[in-house]
């Protein structure tokens, strides 16, 4: 992340203090040992505050007096859901599909270490998603409202503000192919790479804060707000993105062996 004035600094910090306070949590008693573990990063107040200054300085400030509904009982698939409208934000989170997650870290945890025990060394090449950045991720969704845009824009633009590798890497160790981004992905989680290497090339020509800003705060169009910041009609942008993005997914997999 970039370096920042030390007062703009303090701003942003007493804003996510401010729109902490305006956020609130259901009631939940954990059930296990798992489950409190998982509350007790979802629910930390440091986490919260974190992620809206990270947004607000990659994307821009958060509509004021907006307040944010947080649940964990989201019924679907996913890990969690963030939106918001006329009565504000919102996030579910799924915290059975994330405790069975945190399962499956603690048992993949205690191979490495019994295998240290052993003087050998155990690196995994997709690491663990972190739920802290789940939080960034949500956030994300709620600033961007009723965006209107394709899934892998938006979800791209929240898995590049979470900075969590985690999809773009199990791509990558799948030995998935980069296509167009408009080209329609079977699985949610190859959309969430996908739109991850179409910011990150957005981020490597320093434009991906000026589109996410243009279209989310300022709600341009998403295709004529990469035409307008890239200066490309979209035919040549998606095909400059396309074969960065194909040198990038190679890079990743290099660096990942």
């Amino acid at each position: 992340m970039r370096t920042i004035p030390l007062l703009l600094l303090c701003v942003l910090q007493d804003r996510a203090e401010r729109f902490f306070e305006r956020i609130t949590f259901g009631k939940v008693e954990p059930a296990s040992d798992e489950e409190r573990r998982v509350l007790g990063v979802l629910l930390k107040k440091e986490h919260w505050i974190e992620a809206v200054r990270v947004l607000e300085e990659k994307i821009g400030p958060f509509q004021d007096g907006l307040t944010v509904r947080v649940g964990f009982d989201w019924p679907e698939d996913d890990y969690a859901h963030g939106g918001s409208g006329e009565g504000g934000g919102w996030i579910r989170f799924n915290l059975g599909k994330l405790v069975e997650y945190q399962k499956k870290v603690d048992q993949l945890e205690k191979q490495r270490r019994e295998e240290e025990a052993k003087g050998r060394r155990l690196v995994f090449r997709v690491p663990p998603a972190r739920f802290e950045r789940m939080i960034w991720h949500e956030l994300t969704h709620v600033l961007q409202g009723g965006l209107r845009a394709p899934d892998w824009f938006k979800e791209g633009m929240a898995v590049w503000v979470s900075e969590d590798p985690n999809c773009l890497l199990a791509f990558a160790a799948a030995g998935k192919k980069v296509g167009s981004v408009e080209a329609t992905l079977p699985d949610r989680n190859e959309t969430y790479a996908r739109g991850h290497l179409f910011w990150k090339w957005l981020d490597s020509r320093g434009l991906a804060r000026k589109v996410a800003g243009a279209t989310v705060i300022h709600r341009k169009a998403w295709r004529s707000a990469l035409e307008e910041g890239t200066g490309m009609e979209w035919e040549k942008l998606s095909a400059q993105e396309e074969e960065w993005s194909v040198a990038e997914l190679e890079k990743t997999r290099t660096r990942a062996k």
